[in-house]
């Protein structure tokens, strides 16, 4: 009897330390998920760098509007950056999948083809980036 006992406390403890597990693995992947998207709102970017510079600065009244001028600007040129990144990623991607066709026979050639739609699909989506025009 006093092994039964045992035995159901190390289930116990097992289902504990299991449910713990699951539930820090999906809390840790929703904030991370949450956290790279709030990254890319540059609208945010722009007012948690202005809250920083100005606790950590301690910025004077005459230097609040220069400084936010600056972070708009920049913020302004990482947009365009990332921008041009996705653009130019996109181009090497539609590009890779010429030369790939060039290997494949014509078999793969059209399960690739239906790959490549597929692709295009996703990047208009999520993007907003027409392969076709590149």
């Amino acid at each position: 009897m006093n092994r039964f006992q045992h035995w159901k406390l190390t289930l116990v403890l097992l289902l504990v330390f299991g449910a713990g597990a699951t539930v820090g693995s999906v809390a840790t992947l929703i904030h991370f998920k949450r956290g790279f998207a709030q990254a890319l709102r540059y609208d945010a970017w722009i007012e948690g760098s202005m809250k920083s510079l100005e606790r950590k600065l301690e910025l004077s009244p005459e230097q609040l509007p220069k400084v936010r001028s600056l972070v708009n600007e920049t913020g302004v040129e990482i947009r365009h950056a990332l921008g041009t990144a996705a653009t130019n990623t996109v181009v090497s991607l539609v590009r890779f999948g010429d030369r790939l066709d060039a290997e494949l026979s014509p078999t793969q050639r059209s399960v690739h083809q239906g790959m490549r739609i597929e692709f295009r699909e996703k990047v208009r989506s999520k993007f907003g980036i027409d392969p076709d025009q590149l």
